[in-house]
């Protein structure tokens, strides 16, 4: 759900999704289930909204639209500076993900090291923000409340994942 605020782009999000979808049937593991950022808008029961009717060219069109609607759930209440300040699990993400994000993001040409932090601070920070709200979507949360959420890593990562589950 955060590719976009690292620079992937909608496409290949989608195919990356799709060959997900293809390695856990490949490997047969047939307790996966896969949604989509169209499944977690809370609300939305139209045919743009439901994504066994999705299509790649209708999912390039809406992706944006998708998230603007995630974004816009967020709880009224939640400020991202004072959850990383005062909620030590939230401070140990942000500081993860801005530890990853130099790890990822090092390399960039014409940067100082402290434009790339601040660069990163704000990237972790919308993760953060992100997080919390595909967290406390209602829809979400209780439609899922015994599964887990796995993040999007390298395909070697996944393709070792599968096959364990596959056990199951």
């Amino acid at each position: 759900m955060n590719l976009d605020i690292l620079g992937v782009s909608d496409q290949e999000v989608w195919r990356y999704g799709e060959q997900l979808r293809r390695l856990a049937k490949q490997n047969g593991c047939h307790n996966i289930r896969f949604a989509r950022i169209c499944d977690l808008i809370s609300g939305t029961d139209t045919e743009h909204h439901q994504s066994q009717k999705l299509t790649e060219a209708l999912y390039l069109t809406k992706a944006s639209e998708y998230r603007g609607l995630l974004v816009a759930m967020t709880p009224p209440d939640f400020n991202v500076l004072e959850a990383i300040a005062n909620d030590p699990d939230i401070a140990k993400t942000y500081k993860g993900y801005k530890k990853f994000l130099m790890s990822e993001r090092d390399d960039r040409p014409n940067r100082s090291r402290s434009q790339t932090e601040r660069e990163n601070s704000a990237i972790a920070k919308s993760m953060i923000l992100r997080g919390k709200v595909s967290f406390f979507l209602p829809k979400f949360s209780s439609k899922t409340q015994n599964l887990s959420s796995l993040s999007l890593c390298s395909c070697d990562i996944i393709i070792r994942h599968l096959q364990q589950l596959r056990q199951y």
